[in-house]
């Protein structure tokens, strides 16, 4: 089954009482149903790093070339994290070093370098930094009394040949849960801002990426990936789509 124009997706897998999907060195690809008929799509995920973390883990570090993607691809036959994917296009997290922080039993982690960028088979290209200042923090699970998650949106806008890429993340961390969109009634608000607008968030200036869907591919499908086996997985609660034009 397809994507329609605007989309929630929800998970039925169990892991610490939530309803997620876990991505731990894995993909996850879904179908528009609209195919190639958009101009801005915009995808989002309400999400959370995990296993559950109980201890201060203050200063610890997770190195290499471990990304997280959102983007749209060619098909889903070959999603990413595979042997390569035949076409992919969306923000994909470019830092080498990932540094962890505990604030008051509220855990998170944090990627400053978050880039454009585009695969053709295993041909990576990639643009500029689009998190201009500051840094993209990422919740995670702990054994406080609230649901550590944060939205984290991506809109894709068609050019010639140039793509545009925005990103909308949480730029500033709190020990409460009043100023994450948490919840689905705040993720469906923002998935249809036009400029999404939240405490604690930032709506980044797009960057731009060549793009060349008629040699490579038509974009016609979702395709999320986190490429590192093991923990800290990546987990989401909710998948959005939203076609804003």
């Amino acid at each position: 089954m397809g994507l329609a124009n605007k989309s929630i997706v929800y998970f039925e897998n169990q892991h610490e009482n939530e309803n997620v999907l876990q991505l731990n060195g894995s993909s996850w690809a879904r179908k528009l149903d609209f195919g190639t008929a958009w101009n801005t799509l915009r995808v989002g995920v309400l999400c959370q790093f995990g296993p559950d973390y109980t201890e201060n883990f203050s200063g610890y570090q997770f190195k290499g070339n471990v990304r997280f993607a959102v983007g749209l691809s060619k098909g889903t036959g070959n999603p990413l994290v595979g042997a390569g994917v035949d076409h992919w296009v969306g923000a994909l997290t470019n830092d080498t070093l990932w540094t962890a922080s505990d604030t008051a039993a509220a855990p998170y982690w944090q990627c400053d370098n978050i880039v454009p960028a585009k695969y053709v088979g295993t041909t990576l290209t990639t643009g500029t930094d689009i998190v201009s200042s500051g840094a993209c923090m990422f919740e995670a699970l702990d054994s406080g009394a609230f649901p550590r998650r944060n939205c984290y949106m991506v809109d894709i806008i068609k050019g010639s040949p140039n793509f545009t890429i925005r990103l909308f993340c949480l730029t500033t961390h709190t020990s409460g849960a009043s100023a994450d969109p948490s919840t689905e009634a705040a993720f469906r608000t923002r998935m249809e801002e036009a400029n999404p607008s939240q405490t604690n968030y930032t709506w980044f200036t797009g960057q731009t990426l060549a793009v060349d869907e008629v040699a490579n591919g038509t974009l016609d499908s979702i395709n999320i990936a986190w490429e590192r086996p093991g923990p800290p997985y990546m987990l989401l609660s909710i998948i959005g789509l939203a076609r804003l034009s």
